[in-house]
Parts: C-alpha cells; sequence; structure tokens
C-alpha cells in the first residue's frame, strides 16, 4: 500500500468514507425501526 498514488490514495479514501456511511444508515435504521416498535407496542 506503499506505492499508491495520491490519486489511488483518495479513491481508497472515498471507498471507505461510502461504506462507513452505508454502515452508519444501517444502524440508524435499525435504531428507528426499534423505537418504532417499542413506541408502537
Amino acid at each position: 500500500m506503499e506505492n499508491m498514488t495520491v490519486e489511488q490514495m483518495t479513491m481508497r479514501a472515498n471507498q471507505v468514507t461510502d461504506e462507513s456511511l452505508k454502515s452508519t444508515r444501517r444502524m440508524l435504521f435499525v435504531l428507528f425501526s426499534l423505537c418504532f416498535v417499542i413506541l408502537h407496542l
């Protein structure tokens, strides 16, 4: 990984950011879904 170009590093950073955002969205969806279920019991 030490021979990566700036462009490759930028692409990798963007990929990691996208994956992190997707993971965060999934966690928020689960959290809100649980809250919805609990509030409607």
